[in-house]
């Protein structure tokens, strides 16, 4: 059933070695309670070792490290949870600090 998966669209992009970013997709199962931080370390745990990203947890949401941006908000992937079913495309909070994929320079 769909409603037991998340469509997940991520960004992907290595400016020194691409001309123009793409969109890779990719269907998870779901799990109750499971957090944006949480889909990309099973993506990559799971479906792409190469994916990029900030794979750090400061436990209180405090450090703002993980920012993405998830369907076109800014929001923290440790704590920002999804409904089963649902469809997520997930973007560099700052495209023009893009070092490769969703892994931006902190200012």
């Amino acid at each position: 059933m769909e409603t037991d998966h998340i469509k997940v669209k991520i960004f992907r992009f290595n400016p020194a070695a691409q001309q123009e970013p793409r969109f890779d997709e990719f269907m998870l199962p779901y799990a109750p309670g499971v957090t944006i931080l949480g889909i990309l370390r099973y993506i990559y745990e799971n479906l792409d070792r190469t994916l990029a990203f900030r794979n750090y947890h400061c436990g209180a949401s405090v450090c703002g490290c993980c920012l993405v941006a998830v369907n076109g908000k800014r929001t923290k992937a440790c704590n920002t949870t999804v409904k089963p079913g649902a469809t997520v495309v997930l973007e560099p909070y700052d495209r023009a600090k893009v070092i490769r994929d969703l892994a931006v320079e902190l200012d």
